[in-house]
Protein backbone atom coordinates (compact mmCIF):
# COMPACT_ATOMS: atom_id res chain seq x y z
CA UNK A 1 0.00 0.00 0.00
CA UNK A 2 1.41 3.39 -0.98
CA UNK A 3 0.92 6.20 1.54
CA UNK A 4 0.54 9.94 0.93
CA UNK A 5 4.33 10.38 0.97
CA UNK A 6 4.72 7.67 -1.71
CA UNK A 7 6.35 5.28 0.78
CA UNK A 8 5.19 1.66 0.84
CA UNK A 9 3.57 -0.39 3.60
CA UNK A 10 3.95 -4.12 2.97
CA UNK A 11 2.16 -6.90 4.82
CA UNK A 12 3.52 -10.40 4.70
CA UNK A 13 1.75 -13.53 5.84
CA UNK A 14 4.16 -14.67 8.53
CA UNK A 15 6.48 -11.66 8.45
CA UNK A 16 4.28 -8.88 9.78
CA UNK A 17 4.23 -5.26 8.70
CA UNK A 18 7.12 -3.64 6.87
CA UNK A 19 7.75 -0.07 5.75
CA UNK A 20 9.74 0.97 2.70
CA UNK A 21 11.04 4.55 2.67
CA UNK A 22 11.50 5.59 -0.96
CA UNK A 23 13.80 8.46 0.02
CA UNK A 24 16.31 6.37 1.98
CA UNK A 25 15.74 3.20 -0.07
CA UNK A 26 15.42 1.13 3.14
CA UNK A 27 12.93 -1.36 4.58
CA UNK A 28 12.00 -1.37 8.26
CA UNK A 29 10.16 -4.18 10.01
CA UNK A 30 7.50 -2.92 12.44
CA UNK A 31 8.15 -5.16 15.45
CA UNK A 32 4.99 -4.35 17.42
CA UNK A 33 2.62 -5.78 14.80
CA UNK A 34 1.25 -9.29 14.54
CA UNK A 35 3.08 -11.49 12.04
CA UNK A 36 -0.07 -12.79 10.32
CA UNK A 37 -1.51 -9.79 8.44
CA UNK A 38 -3.91 -9.56 5.54
CA UNK A 39 -4.79 -6.47 3.56
CA UNK A 40 -3.70 -2.92 4.27
CA UNK A 41 -5.36 0.45 4.10
CA UNK A 42 -4.14 3.86 5.21
CA UNK A 43 -6.45 6.59 6.45
CA UNK A 44 -6.30 10.39 6.16
CA UNK A 45 -4.30 10.62 9.41
CA UNK A 46 -1.56 8.26 8.18
CA UNK A 47 -2.64 5.26 10.26
CA UNK A 48 -2.26 1.81 8.72
CA UNK A 49 -5.23 -0.57 9.13
CA UNK A 50 -5.05 -4.32 8.58
CA UNK A 51 -6.77 -7.62 9.38
CA UNK A 52 -4.95 -10.06 11.65
CA UNK A 53 -6.27 -13.34 13.06
CA UNK A 54 -9.85 -12.13 12.59
CA UNK A 55 -9.20 -8.80 14.34
CA UNK A 56 -8.97 -5.27 12.97
CA UNK A 57 -5.55 -3.80 13.75
CA UNK A 58 -4.23 -0.25 13.54
CA UNK A 59 -0.64 0.97 13.48
CA UNK A 60 0.00 4.66 14.12
CA UNK A 61 3.42 5.44 12.60
CA UNK A 62 3.58 8.89 14.17
CA UNK A 63 3.45 7.53 17.75
CA UNK A 64 4.56 3.98 16.85
CA UNK A 65 1.57 2.45 18.59
CA UNK A 66 -0.32 -0.70 17.67
CA UNK A 67 -3.94 -1.42 18.58
CA UNK A 68 -6.07 -4.50 17.97
CA UNK A 69 -9.86 -4.49 17.91
CA UNK A 70 -11.76 -7.74 18.37
CA UNK A 71 -14.35 -8.30 15.64
CA UNK A 72 -17.47 -9.98 16.93
CA UNK A 73 -19.38 -12.41 14.79
CA UNK A 74 -23.12 -12.19 14.60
Amino acid sequence: MEDEKENLWVSTYGGGLNYYDVHTNKFDHIDVTNNLLEGLQTDSEGNVWMISNGNLDKYDPQFKTYSSFFLTRS
